[in-house]
């Protein structure tokens, strides 16, 4: 039992940093700077914004379609398990993230 808690406890803190990171690297291309994990060292643009929750919305597209191809194909495989957590925390960091910026904009 002890070890499967271990199994789901390593999916799920490697999906809460792979997804951060993914939101790190947005951040990077989209301002040039390097952020902390707090927010954005600088006012966000308006289409910085909109960039970060579109991703929020490509990620969360992405979600659905692999629980579609993981139902229809039946694989239900740990690839599947950190491909779906990645991308879930991915979407949430984004919306996280863009919310705040949204309540920096003005």
């Amino acid at each position: 039992r002890w070890l499967w808690e271990a199994d789901i406890a390593d999916e799920e803190c490697a999906s809460l940093i792979l997804g951060f990171l993914a939101l790190q690297v947005l951040l990077f291309i989209l301002t040039g700077h390097l952020h902390t994990m707090l927010g954005l060292v600088m006012k966000p643009e308006q289409d910085h914004v909109y960039w970060v929750l579109a991703a929020a919305g490509i990620y969360l597209a992405l979600f659905i379609g692999a629980v579609l191809v993981e139902h229809k194909f039946h694989l239900g495989n740990k690839a599947m398990d950190y491909t779906q957590g990645f991308l879930s925390m991915s979407m949430a960091w984004c919306c996280c993230r863009g919310g705040g910026m949204i309540a920096r904009l003005h």
